[in-house]
């Protein structure tokens, strides 16, 4: 027994010593205090030389001895030892940040490739899911409003499409381009997907401001890039995160109407020269209102249950109804839901997820939803890696098209109503026999009601994005990757507004009025016995399958660390476009008889048709060259060769060249780093050369183009045949060059407390590919040509820091600002301009002028006293005068009225140069604040829609000389020895009719406001719910509420009493000029719940 207790003793001592040889696989991730991932992290196994190196996800695995330590260390992060779980199971551990040193930031830059920050030579701002989410946008472009230095995101309307054009470091390209590409996981996309895109799926977004750091992409990249990384897979446990968002929207800001007079527009004064109450009038220049009862609109005929009838007027008191214009807007609400689930191993990550957002617009009526659908995945197989995504999104959207009479749109019938017409009481267009369109009291535009019901614009746009990479690691020092990825867009618009009738007694009354009212006329008399249905359908297809090869090499040789990218990508672009009822070249739509039978046999007339295809190619070869010495000095360079089928055989080839330095002088320079005020310091400066091309498929040759009305016959009997396009195109049209130069300082001060990066820039584009206009007599109308320059200079400041860190507090605050100055250098010898957007009833719009910034407004004006004794033409100045003054008075003539002049002048840029961004957020226990305000300013705005409000009379502009008689302001005469002389005496011997409806409408400068504005872009509160508590449930692992609210406020110049100076009539270049087609903008706030199981 005692020999048999003696060998158990033996063996489990030899079982120990055994098993305490027996080597363990360590997996984890390493991340920071706040939770992220720390990319290329060292793991060491403690007191050995057994080490690894964490991937850029923070992701590693390591076989140690069973028992043993793991010491893990990364830069600018405090040394950690820890010890694994002995049975090898995924863990996370955590490093703290070190505040002797700066700690180091890894970005995504081009191709996807990642460097750390203090390797890169341009400029760059990346932003997390934590910033980009902290307001609960509904799309990813609103969400970066005001968190980057030289990036602009302009939100034009309040529409439910949630429009935005983005530009960085301004515009370059006087007819192109001058928005960034996004590049998501790896796949190019227009700019315009950004708003497709779920916010919760995005990890990061890192935005390459200058041409130097997206040059390698080739032509497509020249404004700078928009690089979003979608969430990945956790490679620990599963998770799944649920969000719920409720948002409310309201009008915020609402034109300055007034409320003290009715309705009249011109039919005629009285004996002393007072005006009459017209009760079908939508302007306002009536009487002042006095609360007596009146007839709204003329009579309408009722009819009994046994079809007998009698005619009424509906009589209301004449009295303003405070905010009916506003209270005809809804208040929106947006419900915005979203799941995903995440999981993984050390070898794999998949990353499912789902979302739908549901939002009504505060026009009544409008809506739009967005589905959308996820997967990313990934493995590690030995040396090959293997990654998948594919992102599905649905998106929809239903909208009010123009009114049945003159195409207007609703916000422009809603100006043209009085203030005591009880707009909001007129819904029901089918019952109401005061809201139909016989009955409606307006003579002139229809019932914005109707409109709503029967004019509609619906939308479904499909996006399909996926990639496939395919990664092989055949040594330490090389890899070879490729990536084919695919993108496309199916949409589907269709436009249909319904036919509309009008009853005869509607047409006697228009004809030959009532009581003591005279005729109106009006549409119920031009349009009887009504307006047939019209409408169109249009199918848009977009896609793009691009393949891209990658080969990287890094070597270490001493103190020199190299890395050496060779790539090749070829991709092929198609688009489609075939239009039914409906010509594009001309606008025209047809009309139906019966809008449920679709094709040109059942139109109205000369049916309309339009199909469109296109097909390019392009390829493009590439090498980047990395070069680092002793950590602290690092040389890029880049060289790109790209082919571009949509030019000429000669020209389709091109070079781009870049490089950028940057210097860590703080490391390089052992007298510094005993400064400890300045813990890190780095200089960068860079030089690319890029090129756009600005032609679209088949541009560079003449072309035949079928006229209208082709193949059907034309008005003399004749068969259409094909003729030759208005323009001249050309053989040798070539890219348009841009070459940037740019200079950058990064110091981190106190420890890391303070951040600062600065830059500036400036970036000359030639080659501008320009439709200039030419003599008819040629043949031809306009000829495009490669002429012209465009100069941007600008610079950048990008300030942040920690004000206080406590163990319960933590408050940090950042600072962005830049300025930007885009300047014609060039057109052509003969032209000094070329406009862009026209400015509408007052004339003149946005154009690119040689030697002012780009854009720039110009617009009509009053004549004015003169300092300048002879004209353009060398003929004397009628308007000189000697005495200064005089000068800039407004010339009045003896009835003291002054005269538009048509000639145009210029108001400023259009673009705010000045752009601030200020976000501060505090941390304090379980509780977090968040604020983002934005600054524009330095840029002017036409206010067309100003024009629009005068012309009804329900401006408050209009009332600022109480409708009697006035001496114009700071005007002027010729007294009768031929001086100009102040105006003191001279009334406008006009009605407010005359004089604001018809005249002071017409010059455009009275509408040309400052642009600045400020504006609360975001702001959130949110609550972490106890761990202890929320685990409690057994199924819940965190949980958050926050209360989050965007542009609650906006502060603009007082004389702007019109409208948000950030909205403009298009995405386009040719920004800066607002229409009734803008409804007022708004304000959201709202509640959010996030759960992580």
């Amino acid at each position: 027994m005692r020999k048999i207790a003696s060998l158990c003793t033996v063996l489990m001592l030899l079982s120990a010593l055994v098993f305490g040889q027996q080597s363990v696989t360590v997996t984890g991730q390493v991340k920071d205090d706040k939770g992220e991932s720390i990319p290329f992290a060292t793991i060491l196994e403690t007191g050995t030389r057994n080490a690894t190196k964490a991937d850029a996800s923070g992701m590693f695995s390591i076989k140690i001895k069973s028992g043993s330590k793991l010491t893990i260390t990364a830069t600018g992060f405090n040394e950690s030892t820890v010890s694994p779980a002995a049975n090898g199971t995924m863990e996370s551990f955590s490093l703290t940040t070190k505040t002797g040193e700066l700690a180091e930031v890894v970005v995504t830059t081009a191709m996807g490739v990642k460097k750390q920050k203090k390797e890169v030579g341009y400029s760059t701002t990346t932003v997390g899911a934590k910033e980009l989410t902290a307001g609960k946008a509904t799309n990813i472009g609103s969400a970066l409003q005001g968190k980057a230095a030289g990036l602009m995101v302009q939100s034009p309307n309040s529409s439910v499409t949630n429009d935005v054009r983005v530009t960085l470091r301004g515009n370059r390209s006087i007819s192109g381009n001058n928005q960034p590409i996004l590049v998501v996981d790896g796949t190019i996309l227009g700019i315009g997907y950004l708003n497709q895109l779920e916010p919760n799926d995005v990890d990061n977004v890192t935005i390459l401001k200058g041409a130097s750091a997206t040059a390698i992409y080739g032509n497509e990249a020249t404004n700078g890039a928009i690089i979003v990384t979608t969430k990945k897979g956790s490679r620990n446990n599963p998770i799944i995160n649920f969000t719920s968002t409720v948002n409310v929207e309201s009008i915020s800001l609402m034109p300055k109407l007034q409320n003290e007079f009715g309705s009249y527009g011109g039919e005629g004064l009285d004996a002393l020269g007072h005006s009459s109450y017209i009760p079908y009038e939508n302007q306002s220049y009536g009487p002042r209102y006095d609360g007596s009862m009146v007839p709204l609109g003329n009579p309408v005929r009722i009819f009994r249950p046994d079809g007998s009838f009698y005619d009424t007027a509906l009589m209301i008191p004449y009295k303003a109804l405070a905010d009916e214009k506003k209270n005809f807007f809804d208040k929106a609400f947006t419900y915005q839901n979203d799941v995903s689930f995440s999981s993984g191993d050390a070898t794999g990550q998949i990353f499912v997820s789902a979302g739908n957002m549901r939002r009504n617009g505060t026009t009544p009526g409008d809506k739009a939803q967005r589905n959308s659908l996820r997967f990313n995945a990934s493995k590690d197989i030995h040396k090959v890696s293997i990654g998948f995504n594919v992102n599905y999104v649905q998106s929809t959207f239903d909208v009010v098209g123009p009114d049945v009479n003159q195409d207007r749109s609703v916000y422009w019938t809603v100006l043209n109503t009085p203030a005591h017409v009880p707009l909001t009481k007129l819904s029901d267009t089918q019952n109401n026999p005061y809201a139909t369109p016989s009955g409606y009291f307006n003579a002139y535009y229809g019932n914005p009601w109707w409109t709503i019901h029967n004019s509609r614009q619906k939308d479904i746009r499909d996006n399909l994005i996926g990639n496939l990479r395919l990664e092989v690691k055949p040594l330490s020092w090389l890899s070879a990757s490729y990536n084919i990825s695919y993108s496309a867009l199916f949409d589907k618009f269709q436009y249909h507004r319904n036919s509309i009738h009008y009853d005869s007694w509607a047409k006697d009354y228009a004809d030959n009025g009532f009581d003591i009212y005279p005729a109106s006329g009006g549409y119920k008399s031009s349009n009887y016995p009504g307006v047939t249905q019209q409408g169109y359908r249009e199918n848009f297809t977009n896609s793009r399958l691009q393949g891209d090869a990658l080969i990287d090499m890094h070597k270490t040789f001493s103190k020199f660390n190299t890395r050496l990218l060779l790539g090749h990508s070829v991709y092929e672009v198609r688009t489609t476009q075939k239009d039914v009822g409906y010509d594009p070249n001309t606008g025209s739509i047809n009309s139906y008889d019966d809008i449920s039978v679709w094709g040109p046999s059942y139109a109205i007339g000369t049916p309309l048709s339009y199909n469109a295809e296109t097909k390019r190619r392009a390829m493009g070869v590439f090498g980047d060259l990395n070069v680092n010495y002793a950590g602290y000095l690092n040389i890029h360079g880049s060289l790109r060769n790209d082919w571009d089928s949509r030019l000429e055989k000669d020209n389709r080839s091109f070079l781009y060249p870049a490089g950028d330095i940057a210097f860590l002088f703080t490391d390089a320079i052992p007298g510094l780093k005993s400064f400890r005020p300045l813990t890190s310091g780095k200089l960068r400066v860079a030089y690319s050369k890029v090129g756009q091309i600005n032609v679209n498929p088949y541009s560079t040759r003449d072309v035949f183009v079928s006229p209208a009305g082709f193949p059907y016959s034309n008005s003399a009997g004749s068969i259409s045949s094909y003729i030759a396009s208005g323009t001249f195109n050309n053989l040798n049209i070539k890219p348009e060059f841009t070459t940037e130069k740019e200079i950058g300082l990064e110091l981190a001060w106190f420890r890391n407390r303070l951040l600062v990066d600065v830059a500036v820039f400036q970036q000359n584009t030639i080659n501008q590919t320009l439709a200039l206009s030419i003599s008819s007599a040629a043949g031809r109308s306009t000829a495009i040509l490669n002429i012209g320059e465009v100069q941007n200079r600008g610079f950048e400041a990008d300030v942040k820091g920690t004000i206080v860190q406590t163990r319960e507090i933590t408050w940090r605050a950042g600072v962005n600002y830049s300025y930007i100055k885009n300047e014609v250098l060039s057109i052509d010898p003969g032209t000094k301009s070329q406009q862009l957007s026209g400015g509408g009833f007052g004339g003149g719009g946005v154009y690119a002028i040689v030697g002012q910034s780009y854009p720039y407004l110009q617009t009509t004006d009053w004549i004015r006293v003169s300092g300048n004794a002879t004209l353009a033409d060398g003929s004397a100045n009628p308007n000189y005068s000697s005495d200064a003054a005089q000068w800039g008075r407004i010339v009045v003539d003896g009835q003291g009225l002054p005269q538009r002049d048509p000639n145009v002048k210029g108001y400023g840029t259009t673009q705010p140069p000045h752009r601030l961004g200020i976000n501060t957020s505090v941390s304090w226990k379980n509780f977090t604040f968040s604020a983002v305000a934005e600054y524009r300013g330095g840029g002017v705005v036409l206010n067309a829609v100003g024009a629009d409000l005068d012309f009804t009379g329900v401006s408050e502009n209009t009332t600022r000389f109480n409708r009697e008689k006035f001496v114009i302001p700071n005007s002027a005469y010729k007294d009768g020895t031929g001086k100009f002389v102040q105006n003191q005496d001279r009334v406008t011997n006009t009605d407010s009719w005359n004089f604001f409806g018809n005249l002071y409408n017409s010059v455009g400068s009275n509408y040309v406001t400052s642009a600045d504005f400020w504006k609360i872009r975001e702001v959130a509160i949110g609550y972490d719910f106890p761990v202890n508590l929320v685990r409690k449930t057994k199924i819940i692992k965190a949980a958050n509420l926050s209360l989050v609210g965007r542009d609650l406020f906006i502060f603009t110049v007082q004389e702007n009493i019109w409208t948000d100076p950030e909205f403009s009539n298009t995405t386009g270049n040719g920004i800066g000029i607002t229409t009734n087609g803008q409804t007022p903008s708004t304000r959201k706030y709202g509640i959010s719940l996030n759960l992580t199981f």
